[in-house]
């Protein structure tokens, strides 16, 4: 597959899985035939539920004549870590959450990250995004990612769904440009604006 250049020199494939809604072993047997076939990229998020059968499949790597270091891991920090019949759905990241009053943005990111890893059974991510510009959140949201990186425990920070105004503000706030924007692109929704902005500022 054709690969991409990133600006820290790391080739990523173009083509990736989306793990949405796969869950579990099956989520294990796919993701391992992806990577079998030449998918060297996943994409999940925390609310998808998918982590765990990532896990497995990254446990397994092995078997099909992989490393770690083979697989491009990403995920998103979004806002609740529960199905959408359960009482904690809209848990993170809203004002009207009492949960948010007793806990500060940068708690709640870190646990989430520790959380990914522990269920990606990896040391590190490598692409780690905030699923949605949050109103209210977004910018404390990106300085915890930011000290995530710092860390060691995510390789890039970047965004997903937003758009051109969110990302100014976030480096008007931080001075640290997303490396990643991943945006919904079709024929007939071709973003242009979106996309000549992200080369120009070699996102």
């Amino acid at each position: 597959m054709t690969k991409l250049t990133t600006a820290s020199g790391k080739q990523i494939q173009k083509i990736g899985l989306g793990s949405f809604p796969l869950q579990g072993e099956k989520m294990r047997d796919i993701a391992l035939k992806s990577f079998s076939l030449g998918y060297g990229l996943i994409d999940t998020a925390d609310d998808y539920r998918g982590e765990t059968g990532i896990g497995l499949a990254v446990e397994r790597l092995s078997e099909i004549g992989l490393r770690r270091e083979d697989v491009f891991l990403q995920t998103k920090i979004s806002c609740d870590g529960s199905y959408e019949i359960e009482p904690l759905d809209g848990l993170y990241f809203s004002r009207y959450s009492e949960f948010m009053n007793r806990h500060s943005v940068e708690e709640i990111i870190m646990e989430k990250v520790d959380i990914s890893l522990r269920e990606m059974k990896t040391d590190y991510i490598d692409s780690l995004l905030i699923h949605l510009p949050y109103e209210y959140y977004f910018i404390d949201i990106w300085n915890a990612m930011i000290k995530c990186q710092k860390q060691g425990k995510v390789r890039y920070i970047g965004v997903s769904n937003f758009h051109k105004r969110h990302i100014e503000l976030l480096k008007k706030h931080t001075g640290v440009t997303p490396q990643i924007n991943e945006i919904y692109i079709s024929p007939i929704g071709t973003k242009e604006e979106q996309i000549k902005y992200a080369y120009e500022n070699d996102i």
